[in-house]
């Protein structure tokens, strides 16, 4: 084996410009192949990112339920596979003027523990409240506020509290008045449910109250029985909205969606970048054999077999992934890098950032799918060496022309 590797160490040295065009190449498609998959999972993360930021971390979620509802859902946690239930009430809505006169009040929202995590609050600074006396408010009633918001500001509202009708349970009817001072904990960015409604400013809920209107997120364990699981909920309580946002980039099984149309893009790319390298590195192989026939014909006289032969060649294919996969895996993932941030520096779209993810997959696909493309690419070369005769190394048919008298 030492000899059949010095040979192939000496053939690489000896060829040097061939050598390190061979290794530019694979660099290259290691590169390509590397950029693509880590920019897919990148992409795919940023997605999930924004959409939590944006709409929540559940995957379904029911409007104005009640206690009774919310018993059945209970009931179905274990058969439907649930990961877990998250509740919110509306404690009522109180008058507060602001620059906007279309939107003259803020709604008083309380969230359990797991809403205050899954639901779309992102924090611009501050924390999340820790009793049912502190809030969250958004930098869009900041901004519009008459008098200075801050995280620490205390702030008197006279709430107006709200309660499921006891006659029709799908209205609301006054609960009293109270006179509450709340503090200020925490500042978010604009949820997308102040664009239609009041301001929102979001309390602990540290007690659930069975005469108040529910909200409940739900998250599953089942992915793709997320969807069945809201059909049958809005058939039994109604009210039913499933994040098809969020269940399509984590990976559920749907209809051709945006996540596969880019995933397929990115398997088609990285299908043609493995076939051209495929025949350029054959192609230099098959150089590199029609220019040593000589050489692995006296190898095969003084007695080496087919499979050393063999190996000798494919012996090269692995110096040279061992050289060309590691620096292409490093360019690849440092190109991805470089470029995420410089769009983020430039990017007008505010909300969405790109995030830079390193894969532990994509880096051991890029290296499987490169290590096969050399193997394949050594293969056939391999076996057209391993069977240059002796006897063609002797006659030097190569060397002899007949002319034509």
């Amino acid at each position: 084996m030492s000899i059949i590797y010095s040979l192939a160490k000496k053939n690489l040295k000896q060829n040097k410009k061939r050598t390190i065009a061979t290794s530019i190449g694979i660099i290259f498609s290691v590169m390509l192949i590397c950029f693509i998959s880590t920019l897919l999972v990148s992409f795919q993360s940023s997605m999930l990112t924004y959409i939590k930021e944006t709409i929540g971390n559940y995957h379904i979620m029911l409007i104005n339920t009640n206690s009774k509802e919310i018993e059945v859902i209970q009931d179905k946690k274990e058969q439907a596979g649930i990961q877990s239930i998250a509740i919110s009430q509306t404690i009522g809505a109180a008058n507060y003027k602001t620059k906007k006169e279309s939107k003259m009040g803020v709604q008083i929202e309380a969230y359990d523990d797991l809403a205050l995590q899954n639901r779309a609050i992102k924090l611009i600074e501050g924390r999340l409240p820790e009793n049912k006396n502190e809030i969250v408010i958004s930098d869009y009633l900041v901004s519009n506020a008459n008098e200075k918001l801050t995280v620490g500001t205390k702030i008197n509202l006279n709430v107006e509290k709200v309660k499921v009708s006891d006659k029709y349970e799908d209205l609301l009817e006054p609960d009293g008045k109270e006179e509450t001072t709340y503090t200020i904990v925490g500042i978010s960015k604009q949820t997308n449910e102040e664009n239609n409604r009041a301001y929102i400013a979001i309390t602990k809920l540290e007690k659930v109250e069975k005469q108040r209107p529910y909200e409940v997120t739900i998250l599953m364990n089942n992915i793709d029985y997320a969807d069945r699981f809201g059909d049958t909920l809005e058939e039994i309580i109604g009210n039913v909205s499933v994040n098809d946002s969020l269940l399509m980039w984590q990976g559920a099984e749907t209809d051709l969606t945006d996540k596969k149309q880019i995933e397929l893009l990115g398997l088609a790319i990285i299908i043609v970048v493995t076939c051209i390298s495929i025949l350029l590195i054959r192609n230099s192989f098959r150089m590199s054999i029609l220019e040593r026939k000589k050489e692995f014909g006296t190898l095969s006289s003084i007695g080496a077999v087919t499979k050393q032969i063999k190996k000798s060649v494919i012996l090269e294919g692995l110096i040279y992934a061992c050289i060309s996969i590691p620096t292409g895996i490093i360019l690849g993932i440092g190109i991805v890098f470089l470029g995420i941030n410089a769009v983020n520096t430039i990017s007008m779209e505010k909300g969405f950032t790109l995030q830079f993810v390193l894969s532990p997959i994509s880096i051991l696909i890029s290296a499987i799918i490169s290590l096969v493309t050399i193997y394949i690419s050594c293969r056939k070369p391999a076996k057209d060496a391993s069977k240059v005769a002796p006897m063609e190394v002797i006659r030097q048919n190569q060397e002899i022309y007949v002319k034509s008298s």
